[in-house]
This record gives C-alpha cells, structure tokens and sequence, in this order.
C-alpha cells in the first residue's frame, strides 16, 4: 500500500527524525511504499519555534539574539550547520507529498507531539483535510497538552471530530491515552516508540568512541508550561 506518514518531518531534532526514519523503514520492511505528508506548520501559539525549527532568512534575527549573542558564535554555526546536514540527508532518504493531495491508501498519524497545541492548531494531525477516508495513528502523543489548554483554545470539537475518524488509534504514554478516553471515549493502545520497532542493522555507522568515560544527557530546552 501507498501509506503516508504525518509527523515532523522538518525540524532541527534528531530524536524527531531517529523516529521518523525507523517508522519509515518499518513500513518499508512490512512491504508498503512511505511517503512523508508535508504541511505548513501552524507556530501561531509559539512564532520563536517557527524561527528557530524552520530555518529560513526569517529566522536570522532569533538566532542572532537568541544564539549568536546568548550563547556565542560557536553554538550559532554549529545549528545551522546541524540544519543543512539534517535536511540534506531527509531529501535523499525520504519521498515526499503534500497531506491534501497525495495519492495514498492510508495515513499514519505518529510518532512524536503531533496532538500538542504547544506552537499551534495542525489540523491534519487530527485526521482533517488528509486526502484519505484511512487514517489510523502510531505513536501519538499530547505533549504537555492537557484538557484545559484544549478549551482554552477551543479546539475541543475540532479535536474531537478529527479523532473520532481514525480507525485505529494508539498512543505512546498515558497521558495520551487519559486525553484519547477524555475526548472521544475510547482507549487507545499504548505502543512502543517506532525506534524501538526498527533495529537499525543495515544502518550502523562507524564513529570513534571516546577513550574517556562519557555520560549522555537527554533533555528538554524548553520550561514546563504552567
């Protein structure tokens, strides 16, 4: 089958695009041919993520206060570098076509934040406007999306309609499944992040490991919404 798949396919994160590249792959591997759904991404909530995730000429003024001259040159070039490496690499790995008019069978909605109102209302991260009546999800996450942002920003019926269409809907943590039950009356399945469905064999890199200890450190640069 033709399965399109609708995440965040054009940001600056790795883990974002660790979880997009093993979803892919696996599809692959099941027999389907993938495609990744593009959109335009909606910041209205949050317009810095936009300057700072879609790289762009737009974006020179954030990067200059907020990197170039907060945290130094150094760090400044080491993004935009990450950026042309990370995008460089996703138009050679990955087919690409826009959500309203691809010619698929199905869509998967997942993995990653895709229902987070965090920077904006993406609203076919909800099933809406996909150019197919087969959407099911893998995935998902609300992020620190909770009710009360949801009717603060009343997008309660707009969520709720686009999620009550898809056929099968999973979530990856339980906040997740608590908001699925919580706005459509269903409980999800809770399933595993896709990195953990793929196990890379084919796609190990030779890098030199550090001759000292090292720690790995994974976290948020972002402060918990109150």
């Amino acid at each position: 089958m033709m399965v399109g798949i609708l995440t965040h396919y054009d940001v600056n994160n790795q883990g974002a695009q660790l979880q997009m590249y093993a979803l892919y792959k696996r599809l692959e591997e099941l027999g389907h041919s993938p495609k990744l759904l593009t959109y335009r991404k909606n910041y209205d909530f949050n317009i810095n993520e936009n300057f700072k995730n879609q790289v762009s000429i737009k974006s020179i003024p954030f990067f200059l206060k907020n990197y170039l001259i907060k945290k130094g040159l150094g760090l400044t070039l080491h993004n935009a570098r990450k950026y042309k490496v990370n995008q460089k690499y996703r138009l050679t790995t990955f087919k690409y076509e826009n959500y309203a008019i691809a010619d698929i069978d199905i869509a998967v909605v997942g993995s990653d934040e895709v229902f987070s109102l965090e920077s904006g209302v993406n609203i076919m991260m909800y099933g809406h406007a996909v150019n197919t009546d087969n959407i099911i999800s893998y995935a998902p996450s609300f992020g620190q999306t909770d009710i009360n942002r949801i009717e603060k920003c009343h997008c309660r019926n707009l969520i709720s309609s686009g999620l009550s269409k898809i056929k099968a809907i999973s979530a990856i943590d339980d906040n997740t499944m608590e908001m699925i039950e919580k706005l459509i009356g269903i409980e999800p399945t809770i399933v595993c992040d896709p990195v953990l469905l793929y196990d890379f064999a084919n796609t190990h890199v030779k890098f030199d490991l550090p001759k000292q200890k090292y720690l790995i450190v994974y976290a948020y640069d972002r402060k918990k919404r109150n």
